[in-house]
C-alpha cells in the first residue's frame, strides 16, 4: 500500500514537473501555464491574470499612478477596455508583441514627465485625457507614447528657461506631434510609478 502511494506521489510530481516546465516549451504563451498583463487604456489601470490548464487561477486589477491621477484631475474612472500588454511563460525571456506593448511603458513616462515637471491641474488633467484617448483611437500605442514623449519635451524646455507651470494653452497639440521632439542629450525618464 506504501508502495503504491510513493508510486502515485512520484508520477504526481513528474506529471506537474511536466506541465509546469515542459509545456510552456512545446506551446509557450498559451494558457497552459502563463501569466498575461493587460492595460486598462480608458482609465490607465493594470490587470494580471495567471493561467494554468487553461484555467484563471488568479486575476487582480492595480490602480496605477495614471488612474489615481485620472480620479485627481478627471473625475470617476470609466469602464475598462483592456488591451493586452505582455503575455509570459516559464522559460520565456520575452514576450509576444502586442499593439498596446507600449502603453505602460508610455504611461510611465508621462506619469514621471507629470511628476517632475509643474503643470496646471487643469493641463494635467488635459494631458492624461489626450494620452488615454489616442490609445482608444489608434487601438495602438504609437501616437499615444509620442504624445507623451512630446509633452516630456515640453516639460524639458519648461525647466530649462525656468518658466511658469505648462497651462493648457502650452500643451502640445495632437496634430504637431511628429515636429515635437525631446531635445538631444535630455536625460532619460527614471523610474516610472
Amino acid at each position: 500500500m506504501a508502495r503504491k502511494l510513493v508510486i502515485a506521489a512520484g508520477m504526481l510530481s513528474f506529471a506537474f514537473i511536466g506541465l509546469w516546465f515542459v509545456a510552456p516549451q512545446i506551446a509557450p504563451y498559451s494558457a497552459v501555464n502563463c501569466w498575461d498583463y493587460d492595460f486598462d487604456i480608458a482609465g490607465g489601470r493594470q490587470r494580471y491574470q495567471r493561467y494554468l490548464l487553461w484555467l484563471r487561477v488568479r486575476s487582480r486589477v492595480e490602480e496605477t499612478e495614471l488612474s489615481r491621477r485620472y480620479r485627481k484631475c478627471v473625475g470617476e474612472l470609466p469602464d475598462p477596455k483592456w488591451r493586452r500588454t505582455s503575455t509570459h511563460s516559464p522559460g520565456s525571456r520575452s514576450s509576444p508583441s502586442y499593439k498596446h506593448d507600449r502603453s505602460w511603458l508610455a504611461a510611465m513616462m508621462l506619469m514621471h514627465t507629470l511628476d517632475v515637471g509643474t503643470f496646471t491641474e487643469q493641463a494635467e488633467g488635459a494631458t492624461i485625457r489626450t494620452f488615454l484617448g489616442l490609445l482608444q483611437e489608434d487601438e495602438s500605442a504609437r501616437r499615444a507614447f509620442h504624445y507623451a514623449e512630446a509633452v516630456r519635451g515640453k516639460m524639458y524646455e519648461q525647466a530649462a528657461k525656468k518658466l511658469p507651470p505648462i497651462d493648457m494653452n502650452q500643451l502640445p497639440k495632437v496634430e504637431d506631434l511628429r515636429k515635437t521632439k525631446v531635445p538631444p542629450g535630455a536625460p532619460p525618464p527614471g523610474p516610472g510609478p
